[in-house]
């Protein structure tokens, strides 16, 4: 009897690591709240290029946006006030030529900086990846950087 109980408790705590082994996190989306939907989505796709996909909700309150591969933006509209954060709290997007990617920025009027806050200037982080900052209209930092990981 103390056999089939060790079998049963060895078969359960197997069965319970394997479990845990199958279980992978991924990034899906970032989620971002927006004041006036139609002028955060112009600069999502207009400054940033980024490409509107389908919004299963079907609601004008919401776009959705690709960020490559699975990876999605989601931009939902609520009347608030601008956010007050750091360059710090930022998400990053890269991008194949930096220099054209700011060219474009400055084409379009668009202002960016580097990691001190410093207006038209690039940063260099230690492993080399050149990036720069822009804020969306609602004050959200956004990193564009040219990473090739």
């Amino acid at each position: 009897m103390k056999y089939i109980i060790a079998f049963v408790l060895c078969a359960v705590q197997l069965q319970f690591l394997q479990a845990q082994e199958s279980l992978k996190l991924k990034f899906d989306h970032e989620s971002l709240l927006v004041s006036n939907i139609e002028k955060s989505a112009d600069f999502y796709h207009d400054v940033l290029m980024l490409h509107e996909i389908k919004n299963p909700l079907n609601s004008p309150d919401r776009k959705w946006f690709s960020l490559g591969g699975d990876y999605q933006l989601h931009l939902i509209h609520e009347d608030r006030d601008m956010v007050q954060n750091d360059v710090a709290t930022h998400f990053s997007l890269s991008v194949n030529d930096l220099d054209a990617f700011i060219a474009s920025l400055d084409k379009k009027g668009v202002k960016y900086t580097n990691w001190p806050t410093t207006e038209k200037a690039i940063s260099t982080r230690p492993d080399n990846v050149r990036q720069v900052y822009v804020k969306d209209p609602d004050g959200y930092w956004i990193e564009i950087n040219d990473a090739t990981y």
